[in-house]
């Protein structure tokens, strides 16, 4: 007759060590307040308007690098290979 009673296993209940409840709490009020104001929640964090903006920025310098790359690559590539070329033909005549 043991079988009919025994006991159930525990439940498991898992508490979060790292949580700021303050933080929770003050989320939720603002999410509610917006609701009541009738604001758009796409704004929820100050990060969203300056997504992009490093790009930005920095497209004008990655510019000016690609400008110099096609530079190396076009005109400088080109006069290298003759330079060295003609370095070789003097050597290979000297002797």
């Amino acid at each position: 007759m043991k079988y009919f009673g025994s006991r159930r296993p525990q439940g498991f209940h898992h508490t979060f060590l790292y949580v700021d409840e303050h933080k929770d709490n003050v989320r939720k009020v603002e999410e509610r307040a917006r609701k009541e104001l009738g604001m758009d929640n796409s704004q929820d964090s100050p990060s969203e308007g300056l997504r992009g903006t490093f790009f930005r920025v920095t497209q004008q310098k990655r510019q000016k690098r690609n400008q110099f790359q096609s530079m190396f690559l076009i005109v400088l590539f080109p006069l290298i290979i003759i330079l060295l070329l003609v370095f070789i033909c003097y050597i290979l005549t000297r002797s």
